[in-house]
């Protein structure tokens, strides 16, 4: 349900002349940096902001939301307008079954926001409005119909209809399988029609283009994820490190079905190997299972305001994923920071790394642990793949946009 339509905005610095007005259309507000999500939306924004008089239109699914909206207006220089919205998950079901939506992305229609992207289109002239997640490429009925002269983008942070389809594989529960796959259909064909309908779409690596490619037939952009290479700066190992670390938000179903996968599978055999070792689960929102897997030697840490301090202090970053798609900005984070990352292919997908050069990749349990294993007790060797991973992101993964 949405209570109120809310607008921020009115913060936006004086516009520099000749500038051309962009809209930019985000589910959620880019702040704080807390999600991978997030910091892609984010980077590229503050990158478009060079070019182009930025307005940004989202939802607010948080009271803290209208707070975020007003520190990015003074951070990018941006207007920012928002809707707000309440989540109701009886009436998100049933609308979607109803009218034969996806479910996961019935929670991003509203009139309010339909009503609100249409003044602001009718009321400016946007030479460029682009598409945040395919979320956002459901209302481009509307955009074609009000702007038919703007330039219409998508950017795609995941080919999202693998997702469903992944999940689907890896699920034993058939009732959630079905739904997955219900899921995996109706995605699909929102995502080929917005993909053949945009101006341009844009993807996070070459695997997703080659995939557009030959399933859609569509032709898009790479615009690879980046990471902040001051920020996450290099840090040799000290010797004083503990533990194992993985990153990443807790709500996100890939990042928590990868860990419980963990926990179950690779775990036990790591334990019993390296009896004194520590896991950091570093991330936003853990459920109620995550939370379970907590011990004295599993540390379930729930939101933090900076997730540095987990990966200095750690042996080796962890990306056991068995879902998801696009990059991962977790192993570029890790890589920048100087830290050996273990990962199955799927966790890396998107990534060109070179296996035993500035990663180790193992998809059995047993390889997994064995790679943990290795790097742990193996100075030099970890020491080799942080070196070679730091020069590996400084040379291919700063944030960029394409060239005109």
């Amino acid at each position: 349900m949405e209570k109120i339509s809310l607008v921020c905005g009115g913060m936006q610095k004086e516009m520099k002349l000749g500038r051309d007005r962009l809209l930019f259309l985000s589910p959620r507000i880019p702040y704080p940096l807390d999600t991978g999500g997030k910091i892609r939306t984010y980077h590229i924004l503050r990158l478009l902001t060079q070019d182009y008089c930025v307005d940004l239109l989202s939802f607010f699914f948080s009271p803290h939301d209208k707070d975020a909206a007003e520190q990015l207006e003074q951070k990018l220089g941006i207007r920012c307008y928002g809707v707000r919205r309440v989540d109701n998950l009886f009436s998100i079901v049933t609308a979607a079954f109803l009218k034969g939506r996806p479910i996961s992305y019935q929670r991003y229609i509203s009139s309010h926001f339909s009503s609100l992207l249409t003044r602001l289109v009718r009321e400016n002239r946007y030479s460029i409005i682009h598409c945040d997640h395919l979320h956002m490429g459901q209302y481009l009925q509307i955009l074609r119909s009000i702007s038919p002269d703007s330039c219409l983008r998508v950017d795609e942070h995941n080919v999202e209809y693998l997702i469903a389809e992944r999940a689907a594989r890896e699920e034993t529960s058939l009732f959630k399988r079905l739904l997955f796959m219900r899921e995996k259909g109706l995605i699909k064909a929102l995502e080929r029609d917005v993909c053949r309908s945009v101006d341009e779409v844009w993807v996070v690596s070459e695997d997703d283009r080659m995939i557009l490619l030959e399933t859609f037939g569509v032709e898009a952009v790479v615009v690879p994820n980046g990471v902040d290479l001051e920020f996450f700066e290099y840090r040799p190992y000290s010797g004083e490190e503990k533990g194992i670390v993985f990153v990443g938000s807790m709500d996100w179903f890939p990042n928590e079905e990868g860990m419980l996968y963990f926990i179950k599978e690779i775990w036990p055999l790591v334990s019993s190997r390296i009896p004194e070792i520590i896991l950091y689960i570093v991330g936003r929102n853990p459920s109620s299972k995550v939370r379970s897997l907590s011990s004295d030697r599993v540390i379930v840490t729930g939101s933090v305001e900076d997730v540095r301090p987990y990966l200095y202090n750690s042996v080796l970053s962890i990306v056991p994923l068995r879902i998801g798609g696009g990059s991962r900005l977790k192993i570029l984070e890790s890589m920048s920071a100087g830290r050996a990352v273990v990962s199955t292919s799927l966790g890396a997908e998107g990534i060109n790394y070179s296996n035993g050069s500035n990663i180790l990749i193992e998809d059995s349990p047993s390889g997994f642990a064995d790679a943990i294993e290795r790097l742990y007790y193996n100075v030099e060797l970890r020491k080799a793949i942080a070196e070679s991973a730091r020069r590996f992101v400084e040379e291919h993964y700063s944030w960029r946009l394409p060239s005109s």
